[in-house]
């Protein structure tokens, strides 16, 4: 029997799309003399049934679907035991995730413990303090500088205005 309250190693995200998960878990269930695409495809093909099956969940808008690998590897680990029983699978972090879309993802996780939630507030408000004397520091130069790019504006005018102008005396 497997323990399943082991904790993922450092070394693992906690969250795959489809196609690195796919890859994970094909690299310890590949059977001898299948290639490797050809498990990958099974591997993604099974993960996406498993879906459908509400057995997995899938997380993040439609755009980004990721599996939370913790659950994963606890499926795999029912589903190919001699290949996945070594892996641990618990990871012990609870958390609430938002994701932010522009020119670029980025993920805001939330941790879900009080104590950490609390330094991370600290975090966030030291750097919004740290933002906003910055903004103002920035915001006082542009005040200095108004007055110089208007006069540099004026004379750049002046000086086309001026190039345009027939010379005389040459």
């Amino acid at each position: 029997m497997t323990d399943d309250r082991a904790e993922l190693p450092q070394a693992h995200k906690a969250f795959y799309d489809l196609r690195e998960m796919a890859l994970l878990i094909a690299l310890r269930v590949n059977p001898e003399g299948e290639a490797m695409r050809t498990t990958v495809d099974k591997v993604r093909k099974r993960l996406m049934y498993a879906v459908k099956q509400d057995e997995l969940h899938l997380m993040g808008p439609p755009v980004l679907q990721l599996f939370f690998a913790a659950q994963v590897f606890a499926w795999a680990r029912k589903k190919w035991p001699e290949a996945l029983g070594d892996i641990p699978v618990v990871q012990s972090a609870d958390v609430e995730e938002t994701i932010g879309l522009g020119d670029e993802a980025q993920p805001d996780v939330i941790p879900g413990d009080l104590i950490k939630c609390q330094e991370a507030l600290r975090i966030a408000q030291t750097e919004i303090h740290r933002l906003q004397r910055n903004l103002e520091k920035a915001e006082r130069e542009i005040d200095r500088l108004q007055p110089l790019a208007e006069r540099y504006e004026e004379i750049r005018l002046k000086n086309q205005s001026s190039a345009k102008r027939p010379r005389t005396g040459i």
